[in-house]
């Protein structure tokens, strides 16, 4: 295990790791706004490509908002935030990150908080290991997966099955489950100072004027504006920057439930023990009426910030403590030891009973597979890794029956961390194919590319996006030409517009992730379609203005940065891109400002190194809602 020293001094760095959400392409990151402000903002950048990162005062942007899928039938809805917020967002970090941490240690019940500055970063990429702290020193390095250290427990499985868990199932009869409704979505942003200051003090203080700098909640709650369109109700959803807003007023809420019931005469760890991972709330007890005093004080508690329990989600469990997910990980856990225990009587032919073995292993009555499915990708992996080839005579058989099984459970659960989990299953097995015969090596590659194509057309069809194209981006790694046809190209075009559909409007269209996927898809070969993806990204960028709409400014930036198209083409974007900040731009000024953006990586890393398991390591480090 190797560590390594964090640079404190760099604010920045919050740039990686706290804004953008887990779920976006395998490619992107927000390395094209640290950057810039590291690097670029030296006074001999283009005046329009300032624009882009510099707000004017009071200046609000429009995150660009995207769904990806959620849970078994729902989805959910995200926010990417506008790049000129990012200096605003590192000085906030540089001025209050001390302060964010002592706000966090307060709370008795909450298992996941900021408590510290992140000092230093492991570089092993084990799956058994938890990174806990980052730092990206280049757009290639492997980094750190928080600005901060954080208490306890960094996912809400490792809660599960901790000591804490099962000593609480000791003491205690029964526990509640219970989540917030909506929580992010009910945020109201002006609460933030009743949780720092109390209320009567924060409403006393409303409209009085501001000495010097802006104290902590006022300005967290204007940055939280600012990056989302002004709205004081509801918070972008994603970024870990929100995570934390979030965080400090459940933490004052906690205090207050604690307070409460200490006064009814339940002492804490002794009565109950009540335990919060972000908005979902563990209540552990012994009879019904510390749950009936419990839920009435929570509920009292919440509505003074405007926040409510999902009465519909609430789950009573009896000891032992075991749920329908612990026993479907446990059926998980026995089917793949077992197929691993007969892999040399495996055969292609193989494949129907295999994936019948696995669905005979899923009680979908009760839970769906996405509860489990972080379990199966990362132990078929691991088996993958330790897999030799030359050890079996079946080796190219066991391979293409595991693609069976994988794409399978892929299609049983088409999320975006599925998404990056079976592109890393997908590499693992092209690095097998030199070890094959021809004949071995073209059945495997046409086996992946049926597969892949199928999977990515199947997601865009229920409208996910990053899932899609995550997936065509592995699809892409085969490099085979045939394996991305104009038809499929055409179809997956058609099927990504109808998939997208604007906030208020009926008009389908498609989005930057879904421009950007294709793109890096077809590497020009396609011209009909690149032109396609061209007339669209230049009909997003003539109605929505870069400097104030998000999804814009990433689109422009990673165009005119993108290999595959013509310096006309960029030229037409760049034209129509700056028209409201310079309405008179001349062929000069279009022409500087594409050669000096063109240098540079911004968002959508067009992977000129061919490192896509490099990206796939960063964004298996950032932690997931």
């Amino acid at each position: 295990m190797n560590k390594k020293r964090i640079n404190q001094s760099i604010p920045e760095r919050c740039l990686l790791t706290e804004i953008a959400p887990y779920e976006t392409p395998s490619l992107f990151s927000l390395w094209g706004s640290y950057n810039y402000l590291r690097n670029l903002d030296d006074g001999k950048q283009p005046a329009y490509l300032k624009a882009l990162f510099t707000p004017h005062k009071n200046d609000e942007s429009i995150p660009f908002k995207y769904t990806i899928k959620k849970g078994v039938d729902s989805v959910r809805c995200l926010s990417l935030i506008h790049p000129k917020q990012s200096r605003q967002i590192s000085d906030f970090y540089r001025r209050f990150d001390i302060y964010i941490t002592k706000l966090c240690r307060r709370s008795p019940f909450s298992l996941r908080a900021p408590i510290d500055l992140a000092k230093s970063y492991r570089t092993s990429t084990a799956e058994s290991d938890e990174l806990k702290e980052i730092e990206e020193e280049s757009a290639d390095r492997v980094y750190a997966s928080s600005y901060f250290k954080y208490s306890r427990f960094s996912y809400l499985y490792r809660f599960y099955d901790s000591e804490e868990y099962a000593e609480l199932e000791k003491n205690f009869n029964r526990y509640l489950h219970v989540d917030i409704s909506k929580c992010f979505d009910s945020i109201y942003t002006h609460t933030i100072s009743w949780a720092v200051k109390g209320r009567r003090v924060a409403k006393a203080q409303k409209g009085s004027p501001v000495k010097d700098k802006e104290p902590f909640d006022i300005a967290f709650d204007r940055l939280l504006q600012a990056v989302n369109y002004k709205e004081t109700h509801g918070i972008p959803i994603g970024p870990e920057m929100s995570r934390i807003f979030a965080e400090i007023i459940l933490q004052r809420i906690d205090l207050n439930v604690a307070a409460r019931l200490k006064e009814e005469g339940l002492e804490i760890d002794k009565a109950y023990c009540c335990r919060r991972y972000v908005d979902d709330i563990f209540f552990f007890f012994n009879n019904e009426e510390e749950q009936k005093i419990f839920l009435r004080i929570l509920s009292e508690e919440l509505r003074v910030y405007k926040l409510h329990l999902n009465e519909d989600k609430m789950l009573l469990f009896d000891r032992p403590f075991i749920t329908n997910q612990s026993v479907f990980k446990q059926r998980i856990s026995e089917y793949i030891s077992s197929f691993w225990a007969r892999i040399d009587r495996i055969r292609i032919r193989d494949s129907a009973k295999e994936i019948a073995r696995l669905r005979a292993s899923c009680p979908f009555g009760t839970v769906g597979f996405n509860a489990v499915a972080a379990l199966f990708f990362a132990s078929m992996r691991n088996r993958i890794r330790t897999f030799d080839a030359k050890k079996h005579n079946n080796a190219a058989e066991i391979l293409y029956v595991v693609a069976d099984l994988v794409f399978h459970a892929f299609r049983m659960d088409l999320s975006a961390s599925s998404s990056y989990k079976i592109t890393e299953l997908v590499l693992d097995i092209i690095a097998y194919l030199p070890d094959f015969s021809e004949h071995e090596k073209a059945k495997l590659n046409d086996k992946l590319i049926f597969e892949l194509r199928g999977a990515t057309l199947s997601a865009i069809a229920q409208g996910y996006h990053v899932e899609a194209i995550n997936v065509l981006i592995a699809l892409r790694e085969l490099k085979v030409e045939s394996a991305i046809i104009a038809e499929f190209s055409r179809n997956l075009l058609t099927l990504s517009r109808q998939a997208h559909r604007e906030e208020g409007e009926h008009k389908p269209r498609l989005n930057y992730f879904c421009v950007v996927g294709l793109l890096y898809a077809l590497r020009g070969k396609d011209k009909t379609t690149t032109t396609e993806l061209v007339n669209d990204a230049e009909e997003i960028l003539l109605k929505y203005t870069p400097s104030e709409y998000a999804e814009s400014a990433y689109l422009l930036l990673d165009l005119v940065s993108c290999p595959f198209l013509g310096d006309p083409e960029k030229d037409r974007l760049i034209k129509v891109g700056i028209v409201r900040h310079k309405p008179s731009a001349s062929a000069s000024d279009i022409g500087q400002f594409r050669k000096y953006v063109a240098q540079h990586t911004w968002f959508f890393n067009w992977n000129n190194n061919n490192n896509l398991r490099t990206h796939l390591q960063k964004k298996k480090f950032l932690p997931a809602y």
